[in-house]
């Protein structure tokens, strides 16, 4: 799959945030796709972090807005009790990532819907 083709998710489910540093975040959630689960990463930026807020609700926005105020940048994963909600994002595929075991190729967050 070519890195320009848009990949459309309408309901994309936001169980925590995880800080990778200052202004770029990260979220894992597991999909089905063709009857087979597939774990996917999500990458996204302070703007898009801030449009994704704006549709969680507000214990959820609480939360990491609170954390990021007392330490913006200190890589960690903010975990959330709120976890039965979605938002649309329009996504393409990142550079791969060598760092684990196994290769993986995260999702870049384009547009959120």
């Amino acid at each position: 799959m070519s890195p320009e083709t848009d990949l459309i998710y309408p309901a994309f489910r936001l169980n925590g945030v995880s800080v990778l540093r200052e202004g770029s975040y990260s979220t894992m959630v597991i999909m089905d796709y063709d009857g087979e689960p597939h774990a996917l990463s999500l990458d996204f930026n302070t703007e898009q972090l801030d449009q994704i807020l704006r549709k969680a609700p507000e214990s959820v926005r609480e939360t990491v807005v609170g954390q990021l105020r007392r330490d913006p940048d200190s890589p960690r994963t903010i975990d959330f009790e709120e976890k039965d909600w979605f938002f649309g994002v329009r996504a393409r595929l990142g550079q791969p990532d060598r760092t684990v075991r196994e290769t993986f190729v995260p999702l870049v967050a384009m547009e959120i819907l």
